[in-house]
């Protein structure tokens, strides 16, 4: 009896001592760090900025404790671990398991197809910018780069690609926007691409800036080579799956000659300047696929900036040739955001019949006033603003429309096509 009892006490020791780990190390160690693209819960306020009283204070610190405990990274690689060999089952939502070593980005295989309005929209955005550029004697071009899935079928477990991208690049020629297909150049390229990292490797990225500089007529040929093999690259996807124990895989660099002249911390600075062997200037906004890109077209111009900003702004510097740089599963940032640059006026007759009242606000973008308002569920057809006896055309968003004028003076009315018919609503501006 007594050393059945001592044996349930010893366990209930050790449970005890098990449960304190997490709360104890978290004081001697300090709290577990944050994880591949994970935003972890702030630290809990006691009173609101207005002073009034947290009333969600005890909620506050149980997500605060609860994202920082010790050795909370090493129990969800080891939770993952299992069910991913065990069960061959991915527990991310934002991870899908491929055949072998391959993961994906679940939402490119999972997500609906957009709509050929979403689409219009982005497009629509890119047309304007296009203009835009190429008024100020800029050169533009746009990058769609295909989701991995898009590119590498023969690794998916199950699910499809959206067909976004090709989609939208089929629109893009009807809407005579420059761009750079990357599908021929990397489709079923299973090498130029990490295995446990949504993006493509050294090589993958050489061979897209190949195509990138022969669409712009420019000499490339980074795709030849010499490579040489990095000491290991820790893919974004694995570090979600197993933040505490990433896969690594080989990388390859390019003996680059551009320098900085930006205080370079890492690849994915939000503002980069370069200066290369080239004769022109870049400027490039670009997402996570410039991180291995960006090197490659840094060392083909003259000078080269490169922007992490989603919302453009062409007011400033565009470089001889301005080239907007997305992945596919991001097309609706092209709408999604309000981008900076004077709307273009038009000399068309319109015929239209009058609207509802429609609201607008007001607000500053630089030298610019910036007017924005809310319009749901028109026809994927050109907006324009007819204010102060002149015609100006709209940049779809969204949730309505948005454009950037000079100066504002007179009534103002909104014209939109629903159903076939194009309306001109009054609109008030505050």
């Amino acid at each position: 009896m007594f050393q059945r009892k001592g044996s349930a006490a010893l366990l209930l020791i050790l449970f005890l001592a098990l449960s304190l780990v997490p709360s104890v190390g978290m004081m001697i160690f300090g709290g577990s760090r944050a994880g591949a693209n994970e935003i972890l819960a702030p630290r809990p306020r006691l009173r609101e900025r207005d002073g009034t009283l947290n009333t969600e204070f005890l909620t506050d610190c149980s997500d605060y404790l609860s994202d920082r405990f010790f050795l909370r990274q090493e129990a969800i690689t080891l939770r993952n671990r299992l069910s991913t060999d065990l069960f061959a089952t991915s527990p991310s939502p934002k991870v899908a398991l491929g055949r072998e070593d391959w993961l994906f980005y679940a939402e490119t295989l999972e997500a609906a197809p957009r709509s050929d309005a979403e689409l219009w929209r982005a497009g629509e955005n890119l047309k304007l910018l296009q203009e835009y550029a190429q008024s100020r004697g800029s050169r533009f071009l746009f990058v769609l780069c295909p989701n991995k899935a898009s590119l590498c079928p023969d690794a998916l477990r199950s699910g499809s690609p959206t067909g976004d991208g090709q989609r939208f690049e089929q629109l893009l020629d009807t809407l005579e926007v420059a761009h750079c297909s990357l599908y021929e150049v990397l489709q079923g390229r299973e090498e130029l691409f990490y295995h446990t990292d949504s993006h493509w490797n050294g090589k993958g990225a050489a061979a897209a800036a190949d195509a990138i500089l022969a669409e712009l007529d420019m000499e490339g040929g980074f795709a030849r080579g010499p490579f040489t093999e990095g000491a290991g690259h820790a893919g974004d996807l694995s570090e979600m799956l197993y933040p505490a124990a990433p896969a690594v895989e080989t990388d390859y660099s390019y003996p680059f000659r551009f320098t900085y002249t930006s205080k370079y911390k890492a690849p994915n600075d939000p503002l980069i300047t370069a200066e290369g062997s080239g004769k022109q200037t870049l400027y490039c906004y670009r997402d996570s696929f410039g991180n291995d890109l960006h090197p490659y077209l840094a060392e083909s111009f003259a000078a080269s900036t490169f922007s992490r900003k989603t919302a453009f702004d062409l007011t400033g510097e565009t470089g001889d040739v301005l080239l907007i740089e997305l992945v596919e599963r991001n097309i609706s940032y092209l709408s999604r955001y309000e981008h900076t640059y004077p709307a273009p006026e038009r000399s068309i007759e319109l015929s239209t019949v009058e609207g509802e009242p429609l609201a607008a606000k007001r607000s500053e973008a630089g030298a610019l006033v910036r007017i924005s308002g809310e319009l749901a569920g028109y026809d994927p057809a050109p907006l324009y603003l007819r204010i102060g006896g002149q015609l100006y055309e709209c940049a779809p968003t969204e949730s309505g429309f948005t454009l950037c004028l000079p100066e504002l003076s007179g009534e103002a009315a909104l014209i939109y096509q629903l159903d076939g018919v194009r309306y001109a609503a009054p609109l008030t501006i505050n």
